[in-house]
């Protein structure tokens, strides 16, 4: 009996120590994946004033947070999080996880783990939740990956009353020469089930490098504003161009070409990788998307072609029509990535971004 009742104090002791929890606001710390602040709004991947004349579909992508994260280290036993969206979208084929979440990575002497996410509130953008509790307090670095396909307004991280949180001190994933790509709802992290599952993330750990994710769900149409946003990347090691899900071949024919100019003219000796579409579950059956693909596919060959014509160096071309594999398990619609593409897709780019980042 008194072995149990020695139990009992230490556990509610440990309740105790572990109920009070304090909040810092997590605008204290930098916010990785851009290409450049974002005065007012720290966790937009876009400047307002860039899109000022653009689309509205382009002005609200380019307010959400798909690709961009924090670091930072602690002390403290239990991580929590506090964090506001402007909405409360979510998806039939996506997780409010993924949209809306949060996603918690430790550093270790491996790479960085995964050991907890943010759920959001259904009904609520505003959500208080405990990601990682009942830890050591070694201190730890953290990475927090932020929301794919939402806004964040605010951001709170919460740790024991008494530990502390301080700036990040480790160089990873490294700053220096950032992977730019371009994309489409997949590229944005459509559909992942938590953030630190869109493909651009898990690049960015196995590269250990800093990538932005420039992915428009449904709108990745070779608007050149988003060109000219891109050039302003200093010293890229690489532009990713991953635009043909959404571009029609009217697109490519017309505007891929001024669109590949903008970024060459400010970066002549960057490689630049354009990118086919994957074949989807249903190419084979489908014959009108069959029609289309293989009509795109012709017009990014022409286009590639066009390009070295005119004496421009670095210029890739990467097809993807099995980059998923052969059993088409990879979907969650047909089209769109679940984590097991996004993971496979990931490993296809994997050595090609190594290969010719060095070139």
């Amino acid at each position: 009996m008194k072995r149990v009742l020695t139990v009992l104090v230490l556990f509610l002791s440990l309740v105790v120590c572990h109920s009070e929890t304090r909040f810092v606001n997590a605008g204290v710390f930098p916010v990785y994946g851009k290409i450049e602040a974002v005065d007012g709004a720290p966790y937009e991947r876009i400047p307002a004033g860039w899109l000022s004349d653009s689309r509205a579909e382009l002005k609200w992508l380019g307010s959400c947070s798909a690709g961009t994260y924090i670091r930072f280290r602690s002390n403290s036993s239990s991580i929590s999080a506090r964090w506001s969206t402007k909405s409360t979208s979510n998806g039939n084929h996506f997780t409010d996880t993924g949209i809306r979440g949060l996603d918690l990575y430790v550093l270790t002497d491996k790479g960085w783990k995964f050991i907890g996410a943010g759920r959001p509130n259904r009904n609520d953008n505003t959500t208080q939740s405990r990601i990682i509790g009942w830890m050591d307090t070694t201190e730890k670095e953290y990475m927090m990956y932020l929301p794919l396909y939402e806004s964040l307004t605010s951001l709170e991280i919460g740790i024991d009353e008494d530990a502390y949180i301080e700036a990040s001190l480790a160089d990873s994933p490294k700053r220096d020469r950032q992977i730019v790509m371009y994309g489409t709802s997949i590229l944005q992290g459509g559909c992942a089930s938590r953030p630190g599952m869109a493909f651009t993330n898990i690049l960015s750990r196995k590269l250990d490098r800093e990538v932005v994710n420039l992915g428009f769900s449904g709108n990745a149409l070779l608007d050149l504003e988003i060109a000219r946003f891109m050039a302003m990347a200093q010293n890229p090691a690489i532009y990713v161009l991953d635009y043909c899900p959404n571009a029609t071949t009217e697109d490519i024919k017309n505007r891929a070409e001024e669109f590949v100019d903008i970024l060459r003219a400010a970066h002549p000796d960057v490689p630049i990788l354009i990118v086919d579409e994957v074949y989807y579950a249903y190419y084979d059956y489908d014959k009108a998307v069959t029609s289309t693909m293989e009509t795109k596919f012709r017009a990014q060959k022409e286009l590639v072609e066009k390009l070295s014509r005119k004496g421009y160096k670095k210029i890739y071309h990467m097809e993807r029509k099995h980059a998923l594999g052969y059993d088409d398990e990879g979907f969650v619609d047909g089209c769109h990535y679940n984590d097991l593409g996004m993971m496979r897709y990931a490993d296809y780019l994997y050595p090609l971004l190594k290969k010719y980042m060095l070139k």
